[in-house]
């Protein structure tokens, strides 16, 4: 019995997770993950929302949202300490973008630059005007910082990643969704095992 109850709770955070950050991007295998924790949203397995407070405030009456990006913190190659896409920051359709940007390696420079989801490979064209930062191939030195801002005006799946060579291979990316369903800006993290 304790057990099916277990399951049962797990099922429903995950589900209130999806309503909650307004995605639909969690599949059955995130599901599992996040069954085999349960409401804790630890890190092992699952998922769970970032305190929005912590990286994001949002202004719904100005449609407007600005997001802390730190690239490089707690080691290299990742945004916010999540590497390989783990990270995802859900925007609502037409909201102004605000980025503040900074760099905490301590030997090597990072960017950020917004790129459709399926060309986070390479060869990189921001997805909106203004959503990178500059010299994005060359990167921000350790210890830098730099805003830019843009506005989130078409639906879709994108992905932030660094644009100094070699770094995305190496895991520096996040996901990013603007989406219709998204109701609230929103951090989150999904980790699948």
């Amino acid at each position: 019995m304790h057990m099916w109850s277990r399951i049962l709770t797990g099922a429903l955070c995950a589900g209130l997770l999806c309503l909650t950050c307004g995605c639909q991007t969690h599949g059955p295998s995130a599901m599992r993950a996040w069954n085999s924790v349960g409401a804790t949203g630890a890190r092992a397995g699952g998922a769970h929302i970032l305190s929005t407070a912590q990286w994001m405030r949002s202004d719904p009456a100005h449609r407007a949202v600005d997001v802390t990006l730190v690239a490089g913190m707690h080691g290299d190659n990742n945004f916010n300490g999540y590497p390989n896409g783990t990270m995802t920051i859900a925007i609502p359709p037409g909201w102004q973008v605000r980025v503040h940007y900074r760099n905490e390696s301590a030997t090597a420079p990072h960017s950020a630059v917004v790129v459709p989801f399926v060309e986070r490979a390479g060869g990189w064209k921001p997805a909106f005007p203004g959503a990178h930062t500059p010299n994005f191939a060359v990167g921000t030195p350790p210890g830098g910082t730099a805003d830019f801002h843009f506005t989130a005006d078409h639906v879709g799946r994108y992905a932030v990643v660094c644009g100094v060579a070699g770094h995305r291979d190496k895991g520096m990316w996040a996901a990013l969704t603007v989406a219709d369903d998204v109701v609230t800006p929103r951090i989150y993290v999904s980790f699948e095992g």
